[in-house]
């Protein structure tokens, strides 16, 4: 790890440069149901690395090994969150076992700008995955109810990251933003509360989910999520 810190100190970040640290085994243990066996593989000390990626201001990590793929965001003792992007397999022959659960992927990061309070990149990871019907196509999963089984070919197509905060507060933002944007209207949709509120574009997506669905919960509204978009409906 000494060795490392002199290296990355040779070349210390510029203003605005995106800042990705690539590895193949991953530093964290995600969740799998199909694993019956102990995993010895994961990255051994990884809190070391999380230190280096906190002290040199990297904004992503992504890594191998995994062929299910992720994607998160880690903050360590009170850092900057980084985005960990388990990348899943581009081209291996899968194991039968997770027939309709998840294929072969790539991913395209976008990163549209920074924060301003607190530094952290903006943007999209999104994500395509190979069916042997159809070729490429965007990839999904089924939603809330089966996150745990994580039904469908991967990840969801678009997951956003780059703004972080507390839950009460994140609900406030979504409160002032509806405010604004509903006025005599009877519905509003996810765009629109965009629009008055841009940095809830950059909200991970299960922690907006959670935040509109309390918003919708403690107020008159109702929140739905449908195939032709999300909305907040006045009760």
């Amino acid at each position: 790890m000494a060795a490392l810190r002199a290296k990355i100190s040779a070349a210390p970040p510029q203003d605005n440069e995106i800042r990705i640290f690539l590895v193949h085994h991953h530093p964290v243990q995600y969740m799998d149901f199909l694993q019956t066996w102990d995993d010895f593989s994961i990255m051994q000390n990884a809190e070391a690395i999380q230190d280096l990626l906190n002290d040199f201001k990297f904004d992503f990590l992504i890594h191998g090994h995994k062929h299910y793929p992720n994607f998160n965001t880690q903050s360590l003792n009170g850092g900057l969150p980084v985005a960990i992007l388990c990348a899943g397999s581009f081209c291996r022959t899968l194991d039968t076992r997770w027939n309709g659960i998840v294929a072969n992927q790539f991913h395209v990061i976008t990163a549209d700008s920074r924060d301003q309070s607190t530094g952290c990149l903006c943007g999209t990871v999104k994500s395509w995955a190979y069916l042997a019907s159809a070729g490429w196509d965007t990839s999904y999963h089924t939603g809330e109810a089966e996150r745990i089984r994580r039904r469908g070919t991967g990840i969801e197509h678009e997951k956003p990251f780059g703004f972080y905060c507390l839950p009460e507060q994140l609900v406030d933002l979504i409160r002032q933003a509806v405010e604004v944007t509903l006025g005599s209207k009877s519905f509003i949709s996810l765009p629109e509360i965009f629009a008055i509120e841009p940095r809830l574009k950059y909200v991970p997506a299960e922690s907006l989910e959670r935040g509109l669905r309390t918003f919708g919960a403690g107020s008159s509204y109702n929140y739905i999520s449908s195939g032709n978009g999300r909305y907040l409906v006045k009760v």
